[in-house]
């Protein structure tokens, strides 16, 4: 029998499993806001991403306490890390790279407070709610109804092949939740980093920097691979029973 979407519409949290654990709260009178807490010992981060929408770029404040590591770049040579429990406020300039994500520079004693972070923008609970209830559901992606009825049938047998059946299966279904994530990210304009070009490391002298033309293809090269990598994930939503966005989650 096909099974359908968990429903978690209208829940206070959401919670991702370790070892990429992470605790996302929403607000009923503030959709804009979501906090997000990653404790001391998960490996969740946030993606790589940017805005190309001035109205979108978000606000973060970095409570007091976590020990985060905030990396941001304008550029290939124009970078900076943050790191430290002191807290801080940020808000994203247009086409600013960034992500963030606990300390990983050394080992936190055990009892460390986690890492809070208050995050907003336009649409940021819809996007989040999405993004965490589809990493729920991926594995139920074989099953659901709205999966097309060869595709649960390839599954099926997918999974019978001896010794590697299962782990195969794992694999499909950890492709087909990076294509669903991109669609959501996409509809909300959140441009995350899918890779990039290496050009500057074939044209600077050792201590110098690459000409300007060489920073300008490799930075824009990442921007390239995300709108294909982005649109064709829409191309091939369709085929996989995908949408940008489910009522069951939001």
């Amino acid at each position: 029998m096909p099974t359908p979407r968990t429903i978690t519409r209208g829940k206070s949290s959401l919670s991702l499993p370790a070892p990429r654990e992470a605790t996302f709260n929403f607000f009923p009178h503030d959709p804009s806001t979501t906090k997000i807490s990653v404790p001391n010992t998960s490996s969740w981060e946030m993606n790589f991403h940017w805005h190309e929408r001035a109205a979108l770029c978000e606000t973060m404040h970095f409570l007091p306490g976590g020990d985060m590591e905030f990396y941001r770049s304008l550029g290939v040579y124009r970078n900076s890390t943050l790191s430290g429990p002191f807290g801080m406020k940020w808000t994203n300039r247009l086409g600013e790279r960034c992500t963030w994500r606990l300390n990983s520079h050394y080992e936190r004693p055990a009892g460390s407070p986690d890492l809070e972070v208050f995050v907003r923008s336009p649409g940021n609970e819809e996007m989040w709610r999405n993004v965490v209830s589809a990493n729920l559901d991926q594995d139920l992606w074989p099953q659901l109804s709205s999966t097309p009825l060869l595709l649960r049938l390839w599954m099926r047998i997918v999974r019978m092949i001896p010794f590697i059946g299962e782990r195969l299966c794992s694999w499909i279904v950890g492709c087909v939740l990076w294509v669903q994530l991109l669609l959501i990210f996409q509809r909300h304009n959140y441009w995350v980093w899918c890779g990039y070009v290496s050009v500057c490391q074939y044209f600077h002298a050792p201590g110098e920097m690459a000409p300007e033309w060489a920073q300008q293809v490799e930075w824009n090269s990442a921007r390239i691979l995300t709108i294909i990598s982005m649109r064709g994930a829409r191309l091939g939503a369709p085929l996989l029973g995908l949408k940008d966005g489910y009522p069951e989650y939001s």
